[in-house]
């Protein structure tokens, strides 16, 4: 087992998935993802089965300005591993699909997909930030493909607000914060909402949360929580949904002064 292989198998939480090889896979790009950082999502059938794959860019330590030290700084910033710990962890606690896709494992991108990927869809290869010299495979996530619309997109009534606020503790109770609770990372599908992009999310145990800096984690759930509500509060066009005493009674003008990107995070998906 290599040292990479072995961080993972250590730090993961996630089983890795094997990809079969060897043959030409049928591929069409879904979305790109968090700006300059972004993770590249595509639809992808592979022994005749069809999956999202989503593949994320080399961490690098020389790119993040941080004082963390090096492991607990890569739990922040790799989104690749923030992501996998998360998936991981809702697998160990049972709850894989209940109120995310189903996910399937890590897998290294075949280099003839990567090189399908790059022709295709015009995605050059420094795009990843692959390491000088490194012969690694770009990193991804399988996940069933999950047929939704954007929350943004949506009529809300009050039993979809119900249910995500019940979907997101449960999210919680697994020791999970979201860390990017927006309209786009949430789709609603005929069996409810579902939440997307873990790669913000911090997964106990964590370096950064031991037993005496609980209380941190904790405001961090709390957070997710008041940015669902700015977003029920959004999308219902006022008040009427959401939790005001969490949002301490404010107004619609009152949130979009207080949180100058509230109103971008919960508009509907650019359709370019």
């Amino acid at each position: 087992m290599s040292v990479r292989d072995e961080f993972y198998a250590r730090h993961l939480f996630l089983e890795r998935f094997k990809f079969s090889g060897g043959r030409k896979h049928v591929i069409r790009r879904l979305d790109a993802i968090n700006g300059e950082d972004a993770d590249f999502v595509f639809q992808i059938r592979n022994c005749k089965r069809t999956y999202v794959l989503k593949m994320y860019k080399f961490y690098r330590s020389e790119l993040h300005a941080s004082k963390l030290p090096g492991f607990e700084k890569q739990l922040r910033y790799d989104r690749f591993l923030a992501e996998g710990r998360a998936y991981g962890k809702l697998i160990k606690e049972g709850r894989n699909g209940l109120h995310t896709p189903t996910c399937h494992g890590w897998v290294e991108v075949p280099q003839e997909v990567e090189v399908q990927i790059a022709r295709k869809f015009d995605i050059p290869v420094f795009l990843w930030d692959r390491p000088p010299g490194s012969q690694d495979p770009v990193r991804g996530i399988l996940f069933d493909f999950v047929e939704g619309v954007d929350i943004s997109e949506v009529n809300l009534t009050p039993e979809i607000a119900a249910s995500l606020r019940c979907r997101l503790q449960q999210i919680h109770d697994c020791g999970i914060a979201h860390g990017d609770i927006q309209g786009q990372n949430i789709l609603v599908t005929q069996h409810g909402p579902c939440f997307l992009d873990f790669g913000s999310s911090i997964t106990l145990p964590h370096p950064s949360f031991p037993p005496h800096l609980m209380p941190n984690f904790e405001e961090r759930l709390q957070r997710d929580f008041r940015d669902l509500e700015i977003g029920v509060a959004m999308l219902s066009r006022g008040s009427t949904l959401a939790d005001m005493p969490l949002l301490h009674e404010s107004t619609i003008d009152d949130l979009i002064n207080d949180y100058p990107t509230a109103k971008a995070r919960w508009l509907p998906r650019s359709k370019s």
